[in-house]
């Protein structure tokens, strides 16, 4: 190899030699990039997503323009169970107007392994539109996001910071589907054990944390604004009620105990009942609100 020839590919291995250098150089700072975001993504509070926050927030702002028209509204916070649990909004309006001789409309929000902050950003809605009732599902009470939850939110939040993933995303077409699918073939046969697996990994239950303070506090807005506020139980199979971490009832002046009994063969799986249970459930919680909130002491 002649000279010149040797100091060409000196100078093509130095070139090499940079442009690996500056490409090492590249993807560290990316990734310390990404880790700075993932750091500061784990620091924060996880919000929900923009997707429920608007789909839901058209849903209460509707809500409201039938109260001011002159109906009883009856909100419901709850999550899955509370959905398979109970007919559909359109269904529920319909039965409780007619037992209650007046109309009244029913605004029903869940989500699945749902704690209060998921309708934290709505509750200033839903006190603004001055229903004449609030019905919380129970066990919101106590339930607090899990760590394992807690930390795959987090990673869904970074990518849709990162990359606009459809989890937050306004306009989101799932939320319909998450507000009113009830169909019992979606949901799997799962052992109690395996159910109980699942709530520690989505959930966990403190009396003392910061969903409960929450719920207090909106229950006492709502109280002073002049607004009933109800604590729902959802009965669940007895083989859960054995093997799933149980909730204290609410005090009996504010909670609607489910004197219902629901057959074991009635549910989907241990915990959400099917429309065969989900009628008997209706009809008795029509009743109970019925007997409970006639039309003297719901008119305004």
């Amino acid at each position: 190899m002649t000279s010149r020839a040797r100091a060409l590919d000196s100078n093509g291995s130095v070139a090499s030699r940079d442009l690996l250098a500056i490409w090492v150089m590249a993807v560290a700072v990316a990734a310390g990039g990404l880790a700075l975001i993932y750091r500061s993504v784990l620091n924060e509070d996880v919000p929900q997503s923009e997707a429920f926050h608007e789909y839901n927030a058209v849903r209460v702002q509707s809500f409201a323009e039938q109260i001011a028209q002159g109906a009883l509204g009856v909100v419901m916070l709850g999550d899955s169970r509370l959905r398979y649990a109970t007919a559909t909004e359109d269904e529920l309006s319909a039965e409780l107007s007619q037992r209650m001789g007046t109309k009244v409309v029913v605004l029903r929000l869940v989500n699945n392994w749902a704690v209060f902050s998921d309708f934290e950003t709505l509750a200033p809605m839903i006190e603004s539109a001055e229903p004449a009732i609030v019905v919380i599902q129970n066990e919101l009470r106590f339930k607090d996001r899990a760590d394992d939850a807690s930390a795959l939110l987090r990673r869904e939040y970074l990518l849709w910071r990162a990359f606009g993933s459809d989890a937050w995303n306004p306009g989101n077409v799932d939320q319909t589907s998450l507000q009113q699918e009830m169909r019992c073939e979606v949901l799997f046969n799962e052992s109690v054990e395996a159910r109980r697996e699942r709530v520690f990994q989505w959930v966990e239950f403190n009396p003392n944390g910061q969903n409960s303070s929450k719920v207090s506090d909106f229950a006492r807005r709502l109280e002073i604004a002049g607004i009933s506020v109800e604590y729902l139980e959802v009965p669940i199979t007895t083989e859960a009620e054995a093997g799933l971490p149980g909730i204290e009832p609410a005090d009996g002046a504010s909670g609607l105990g489910a004197a219902v009994d629901i057959a074991d063969s009635d549910f989907c799986d241990v915990v959400h009942m099917n429309p065969r249970g989900r009628q008997q459930y209706t009809g008795w919680l029509v009743s109970a609100l019925g007997d409970e909130f006639g039309p003297k002491e719901l008119a305004r």
